[in-house]
Order: C-alpha cells, then structure tokens, then sequence
C-alpha cells in the first residue's frame, strides 16, 4: 500500500483532509451526513483511499459522491476500482463527463512521453506509475455533471477549472503529483 499522510482542516462541523502519497493527492469532505471524495489516484491507490478513509474515522460505505477535477487515470482510478464494491454517484464539469466515461482519452501516452523517456526521473516516475495503474483505461460510464454540489457532505462548491489540456502537456515529472 501507497505511504500517505492526512492533514486535516475543521471548519465547523465539517472537516476537509487533504491526503498525500508520493505520486498524487486527493481530498475527503466530511460532515455529519457522510463524506465526498475529490479524486482517488490511479487504480493502484484503491487501497490508500480506503485506508485514507479508516485514519479519518470513516469507511467506504459512507462515501456519498466522488467529484473529479479531470479525468485522468490519476484522479479516477481509484475511484474506479471502489465502484466495483461502492455504490455512490461521481460527478464532473460539463466538459469533463464525456473524457471521464471514456467517450474520449485525453492523456500522456508514448507520443509525449517517448522524447523524455531517457530522463532519470522520469524513467523512475514510470516505474512507479505503471505499477499503479498509469495504462489503465477504465471509466466512469455514468459520470454526471455537477449539479447541486452543496447538498453533499463538506457542501463542496464549484471553483474556476484549469483546461486539461494544460496538465496533459506538462512533462511527466511535473505530472508526478497533478
């Protein structure tokens, strides 16, 4: 299982817990009614969310909804693999709902990894990414775009969005922890 540290933020009733591993981030909002995700890792991290979940004093089964920031296989892989055991709703901007069901891939492959492929780092960053899950093509086929965002638990709201586009052109080194 993936090392990961919580730090977490009261405000209120509620709590946001901003958990870190060393390949990516994701955020648990909690209150009363339960918790909601905002990402989950590659499908290699399911375990850590879950484990992100027990250190919070929560589990799986009281997660209400999962909101992706994009669409990429570090953000809902792990989201992915708690689907197949979870039932709750996982929501997208507009322009992200098709990527996230996998109407469309929009992700570092061959082609822009290829001609840095013989950087240290980023050979060491692709073993570590592969062993999680980096080429794993699973979608969220019944993603839905966000809508009444503030009756889930933490009463998350929507927030000025950066393109994809611009995350899919950073070098993979930099990706590391998008």
């Amino acid at each position: 299982m993936a090392e990961l540290t919580v730090t977490t933020i009261s405000h209120g009733d509620a709590k946001t817990h901003f958990v870190s591993t060393s390949t990516v981030n994701w955020v648990i909002l909690q209150d009363r009614s339960g918790v909601t995700l905002v990402d989950g890792g590659y499908p290699g991290h399911a375990g850590a969310v879950v484990e992100s979940l027990r250190r919070i004093g929560s589990a799986p089964e009281e997660v209400r909804a999962a909101l992706l920031t994009h669409a990429h296989v570090d953000h809902l892989g792990g989201l992915a693999r708690l689907r197949r055991e979870h039932t709750f709703d996982v929501f997208a901007e507009p322009e992200e709902v098709g990527h996230a069901r996998r109407d469309y891939l929009q992700q570092a492959d061959a082609s822009t990894i290829g001609p840095i492929a013989y950087r240290p780092a980023v050979i060491r960053w692709l073993g570590t990414v592969l062993r999680l899950g980096a080429l794993d093509k699973t979608g969220l086929p019944d993603t839905q775009a966000f809508d009444g965002l503030s009756e889930l638990p933490g009463s998350p709201s929507r927030c000025r969005r950066t393109a994809t586009p611009a995350v899919t052109a950073r070098s993979p080194s930099a990706t590391a922890k998008s």
